[in-house]
């Protein structure tokens, strides 16, 4: 019977004293992983600054430009001669060769283009003709034309009975186009029109 007792005893106080004792120290956490770094994306290289034109490079820049303009202006007056050229206009001019009228009638036509006629009293084309023995049964040769001022007189001049030839600098006239009044003179006959062959291109 006291053995019981002190059994019961002894187990009381263990369970009293494991009661009160701590609990057992957690284990430790595993430490966190390094942080991975960003991956860094490769930035393309900027392209290197384009070359500072030469000299040369420059110059034909300028060049070209300078013959876009010219060439601009050139179309727009061509465009506008064209315009001018009416139906009527081609009968008048045509009639000048039909008739084969004289140097002043040709030379007061209305088939000349605007502002050409100013310069009569500066350059006096009646007086040079005449000074050279011009007549409607010649062959002309007219080298560089230019816009035409004396091929406009000339041309009709001609058409009936003689033959008119205009030469240009290859390089001029690659950029010089026949006026109206240049074609519609040489459709007087089909001798004018076998003279007149030889026209810029």
């Amino acid at each position: 019977m006291k053995s019981r007792a002190l059994l019961s005893f002894v187990i009381t106080s263990l369970l009293v004293a494991c009661g009160d004792s701590a609990p057992p120290p957690a284990a430790p956490q595993p430490p966190a992983p390094p942080p991975t770094p960003a991956e860094t994306v490769a930035t393309p290289a900027p392209p290197p600054p384009p070359a500072e034109p030469t000299a040369e490079e420059k110059k034909k820049a300028e060049q070209k430009k300078a013959l876009d303009e010219d060439r601009a202006k050139w179309d727009a007056s061509h465009k506008k001669e064209l315009e001018r050229w009416t139906p009527d206009m081609h009968e008048k001019a045509k009639a000048l060769v039909e008739k084969g009228a004289s140097l002043d009638q040709i030379v007061a036509g209305k088939h000349r283009m605007p502002g050409n006629a100013d310069r009569d009293k500066f350059r006096h084309p009646i007086e040079t003709l005449k000074f050279f023995g011009f007549r409607p049964d010649m062959t002309v040769i007219d080298i560089g034309p230019g816009e035409g001022w004396y091929t406009e007189i000339l041309a009709p001049a001609l058409a009936k009975k003689g033959h008119y030839l205009r030469r240009a600098p290859i390089r001029t006239a690659r950029r010089i186009r026949m006026a109206p009044s240049m074609r519609s003179a040489s459709r007087g006959s089909s001798r004018a029109r076998r003279s007149c062959t030889a026209r810029s291109r």
